[in-house]
């Protein structure tokens, strides 16, 4: 039984990118090279676009996911857990590629120490991949649209041409696919990146600072932006204002997966209830601290309603 989001008065959320089945391991004792390691397995909904997607419907957002599978048993089990949540999938099926795997190895201090993926349903995906959908959508512009960079560049710039007047976010996903974005962010009301994914989409300019950082995106082109620094916080600026640092809760962190996914969940459902940029990070922090704390990118449990009452 799909449970029905309370949603109040925000708008609708799409979310556009990557759908893969995650295996997250953690290590008993310090991972090395060239020897087994004990350790123990989890799986789980993954893809940024997943995550987002799935952190909005926790918060009472109405939210679709937009992505692509293959024909095959794992594309079963995520259809599957997606019906555990509030998310509406339209996921087109491509049958002669494989769903998208992640798979991610954790130290016993939570920290990543190394992690792959299976993406060519996504890398070989024609630009019409969403085209019936963004169709379908003409009508409606009250609502936010998410797109993660794990989406070719063709794609990406299909959803960029099809925003009208809708309010397009933007994730930059690795530091391999953040130049992906540079086509696009002329379009971008809000970009989620950080510092090191920041350094590839900038190339030959090297700021000195994040604030600096966060500058020479917009210059580029992106409307707002929240620039990620680790245990440094975040920076964020609204369209051309001067760059604000937000401290990083201290937090025990179990695993590091889907912290970034939770920040931007929590940021959007703000910002889908109309709320300003500066108290809509606070939510995404909040988001991606309870997340920090759970094993899974989606395994943390909260609602709009506890996250309010942490801030």
């Amino acid at each position: 039984m799909r449970p029905e989001p309370s949603a109040g008065n925000s708008k609708p959320v799409w979310c556009f990118g990557a759908v893969h089945l995650d295996t997250i391991v953690h290590a008993d004792v310090e991972l090395q090279q060239d020897t087994s390691t004990p350790a123990r397995f989890h799986e789980s909904l993954g893809g940024v676009a997943t995550n987002v997607a799935v952190g909005l419907a926790k918060l009472g957002v109405c939210t679709e996911l937009h992505g692509a599978v293959g024909q095959d048993d794992a594309a079963a089990r995520i259809m599957s857990r997606l019906q555990e949540t509030s998310v509406v999938p339209h996921l087109i099926e491509r049958t002669k590629e494989a769903t998208g795997r992640y798979c991610a190895f954790h130290q016993p201090d939570g920290q990543m120490a190394m992690a792959c993926v299976e993406g060519r349903i996504l890398e070989t995906a024609p630009s019409t991949l969403f085209e019936n959908a963004v169709r379908c959508a003409q009508d409606q512009t009250d609502m936010i649209w998410f797109a993660d960079a794990n989406l070719p560049v063709p794609v990406l710039q299909g959803i960029a041409s099809a925003k009208q007047d809708r309010f397009l976010a933007l994730d930059a996903v690795s530091v391999t696919k953040a130049g992906r974005l540079e086509a696009v962010l002329p379009a971008c009301d809000l970009l989620f990146i950080n510092r090191a994914e920041a350094a590839a989409l900038l190339e030959g300019t090297r700021p000195t600072t994040s604030q600096d950082t966060v500058t020479a995106l917009q210059h580029m082109g992106a409307g707002s932006v929240i620039l990620t620094a680790g245990a440094d916080g975040l920076y964020w600026a609204v369209e051309r204002s001067t760059p604000q640092h937000l401290p990083a809760l201290e937090v025990s962190a179990k695993d590091v997966t889907g912290a970034g996914d939770a920040l931007i969940a929590g940021t959007l459902a703000a910002l889908s209830r109309e709320l300003g940029l500066e108290t809509a990070i606070q939510y995404g922090r909040a988001a991606a601290t309870r997340t920090l704390t759970s094993n899974g990118a989606t395994a943390a449990k909260y609602s709009w309603d506890d996250l309010s009452q942490s801030l």
